[in-house]
């Protein structure tokens, strides 16, 4: 299973990569149908990580078998990593740090990678 894992998280690491170059910062400020749809499946996706996060959340807390409980673990830290990735990917910080309760100095740390999550547990 961390193997698996391992495998999704690097794909994801490229899918960032992909959308860094073909999502326009001017996204935030279109009004076109195709802008306004975009942001919404955006909205959908952030929707589900955090889903995603909730359920892995709740079954590391959970009574499991100790390699369930790592799993879940890395799933929930690793789901984490890439939501922040994301985030940092997509929306440029002008537009959110007026909408932040934290200050985008906490969370923006480049210094947190996936290899990061990978490590913490092996």
């Amino acid at each position: 299973k961390l193997k698996v894992l391992q495998q999704v998280l690097e794909l994801l690491v490229e899918v960032l990569a992909l959308l860094g170059e073909s999502v326009a910062p001017e996204l935030w400020d279109e009004f076109s149908l195709t802008a306004t749809e975009l942001r919404e499946k955006l909205q959908v996706c952030m929707e589900i990580l955090g889903d995603i996060m909730c359920h892995h959340s709740g079954m590391a807390s959970s009574k499991q078998p100790e390699s369930s409980l790592v799993h879940h673990r890395l799933a929930y830290m690793g789901t984490a990593v890439f939501t922040i990735r994301l985030l940092q990917t997509l929306l440029p910080v002008e537009k959110v740090s007026g909408h932040m309760v934290l200050p985008i100095m906490t969370i923006n740390k480049p210094e947190w990678t996936y290899g990061h999550v990978l490590q913490i547990y092996r």
